[in-house]
């Protein structure tokens, strides 16, 4: 087959979070089955430019630069604008990639002739694809935008997350296939977009290639983005309650970029701080907030156990590296943890948006080297099992099998 990703996501160069990692999976499993694989991800060097990733099999990869914003012009519409321009500048931002990905993608498929187009439905980046000659639409679900900007309390304006929210349901109502790897996501989204059919099958991870350590690590670990869903304020608050307790604490470490503002509070960067500040346990915490995919996984053999107490999460690729890695986690029950982790066999599930709860949880892993040793061991099993690459790839290959001859 031949097959193109959109994802403005793609590592190195912009692998900054989920999504990108996925792409690069299963783009590489792909081409290793024989499959011609292009990928169409932004350019963040100021040109555009096209590589090979030869990580397994060779991924061609054309970066691309954001278009103007797609605005009607001439004069009558002048004042259009800038009302688009101030109530809708960050959709408009995104559908500026949007375009330049479809713009790429039409030049593309004039000989490259695609049979299956793959996009997330975050940001809806695959809304100006049209499909020439029997190329089949499919979007892989990760976390909506107009979702994940409710979560994060995001200061972007309300009608500027909805206008979103309408491109991102619009692009994946005229999909040929829709995935999804977790049935919480699914279920969502089948009844707020009204999507009459998705498959679920997990993300794909090579579980081999993280190193377990051989003993327990000197510091407790938080991967991802530092953003208000993902928890992080919670993890502090529990962290400082264990500490108050007189819990013989290891230190926190903290890896991944701080992300967004909310609204009326400022930056979520500077709210945590102040927390760490406020209950005194700023020498107990690091926090590395400039950090690659490679980095993150250097440090996860260091760690005694990952915490990772999202207000709701769709399948994590932070909390799966953890889990690979060997090392006992905490996470919430909600989403796509509870079809992850098998409570008190594969990690620990606190009640979502509860410090209190969390602290136990976290006390419970330290204190009890029992529990921790089974769930370290039971995870890495758990996704060598679940988010077995070869076992995803045929999943996907079937999707686009329906699609293609749907």
């Amino acid at each position: 087959m031949n097959i193109c990703f959109i994802s403005r996501e793609y590592p190195p160069q912009t692998g900054w979070g989920g999504i990108g990692t996925y792409t690069r999976i299963i783009a590489q499993a792909l081409a290793a089955r024989g499959h011609a694989v292009h990928v169409i991800a932004v350019s963040n060097t100021g040109s555009a430019f096209e590589y090979a990733d030869h990580a397994v099999h060779a991924v061609h990869v054309h970066r691309v630069l954001p278009l103007p914003f797609p605005l009607p012009q001439g004069k009558a519409l002048y004042r259009f604008r800038q009302a688009a321009r101030a109530f809708a500048f960050n959709t408009l931002v995104r559908l500026s990639w949007a375009k330049a990905a479809g713009e790429k993608y039409r030049e593309l498929a004039k000989t490259k002739n695609f049979d299956i187009v793959e996009s997330a439905e975050c940001g809806a980046e695959a809304f100006y694809v049209k499909p020439r000659d029997g190329a089949r639409l499919v979007i892989r679900l990760h976390t909506p935008w107009s979702m994940a900007a409710k979560l994060d309390r995001i200061d972007e304006g309300r009608f500027d997350t909805w206008l979103t929210g309408y491109f991102e349901r619009k692009t994946a109502l005229r999909a040929h296939g829709v995935s999804s790897p977790t049935q919480a996501l699914a279920s969502i989204l089948r009844k707020q977009w009204g999507l009459s059919r998705i498959v679920c099958y997990p993300n794909p991870l090579d579980a081999d290639s993280f190193s377990a350590p051989a003993l327990p690590g000197n510091y407790i670990i938080y991967t991802g983005r530092v953003e208000r869903r993902k928890g992080v304020h919670l993890l502090v608050q529990a962290y400082g309650m264990l500490i108050k307790k007189g819990i013989d604490m290891p230190g926190l470490l903290l890896v991944g970029a701080p992300f967004g503002g909310i609204a009326g509070q400022g930056p979520y960067e500077e709210s945590i701080e102040r927390l760490i500040d406020s209950l005194g346990v700023r020498e107990k915490i690091t926090w590395i907030k400039k950090a690659d995919r490679d980095e993150v996984v250097r440090k996860l053999p260091g760690a005694c156990m990952a915490v990772f107490p999202s207000l709701w999460e769709n399948f994590p690729y932070a909390c799966l590296e953890a889990m690979a890695a060997g090392l006992p986690v905490v996470a919430s029950r909600c989403g796509g943890y509870e079809e992850i982790i098998e409570e008190g066999r594969s990690g620990v599930l606190a009640a979502p948006g509860n410090a209190e709860d969390l602290t136990q949880c976290i006390e419970r892993m330290i204190t009890d080297t029992c529990l921790a040793q089974t769930c370290g061991q039971g995870g890495r099993e758990r996704v060598r099992v679940l988010c077995n690459t070869d076992a995803v790839v045929l999943r996907t290959e079937q999707l686009y099998g329906e699609c293609a001859h749907g």
